[in-house]
């Protein structure tokens, strides 16, 4: 037996046979270095299952500890929970995000190629991905003009209506004020 990778997996070795215990306890499918007897194979399957259950025992007594201690950590005073206001930390992000596919639509749109998803995939990917990618496709839908779908409007935008969908979805998010953008001519 031997543990590697930062303590994050034990390796179990018995007559040719090799199994991978993780810390949550699951157990890697066995594999033989040399020939080995299927007995010997239930005698290291059984070693491994031993150390998953100490391992999962181990980390539920850590989780039940670290419950114990959060719950016993005391709790911000009231008028310090007052004093900080709500940034909403996530919005700047995004909307960096919405600008730049805003951009990328402005000087490369093409209906086929460089349409509104794939602007909005390529600012997402150049900002590291820093908010979920289903977060961008909602400010967008909620920026479409009223029973329209996503998808219908960006096979039916053209380049004026893309842009106005993110410049749109931009504004409702600054609190700017609002106008739908306009369905594009089939």
């Amino acid at each position: 037996m031997r543990s590697f990778n930062g303590d994050a997996v034990t390796r179990v070795r018995y007559r040719g046979w090799i199994v991978d215990v993780d810390k949550a306890g699951a157990v890697a499918m066995p594999r033989q270095t040399v020939t080995g007897a299927a007995a010997d194979l239930a005698v290291c399957l059984d070693a491994a299952r031993t150390i998953s259950a100490k391992n999962v025992a181990d980390a539920k007594a850590a989780a039940a500890a670290a419950r114990s201690a959060k719950a016993a950590a005391p709790s911000p005073a009231p008028h310090i929970i007052a004093a900080v206001p709500d940034r909403r930390p996530q919005i700047r992000p995004l909307i960096q995000v919405l600008r730049a596919a805003r951009d990328i639509a402005d000087h490369h749109w093409h209906p086929r190629r460089n349409d509104i998803y794939a602007c909005t995939k390529q600012a997402w990917i150049d900002h590291e991905m820093s908010v979920p990618f289903a977060w961008l496709q909602r400010a967008l839908r909620e920026a479409l003009p009223p029973d329209t779908t996503l998808t219908d409007y960006n096979d039916n935008s053209d380049h004026a209506g893309a842009v106005g969908l993110f410049d749109t979805a931009i504004r409702r998010l600054t609190g700017a004020p609002d106008h739908q953008p306009t369905r594009a001519a089939s």
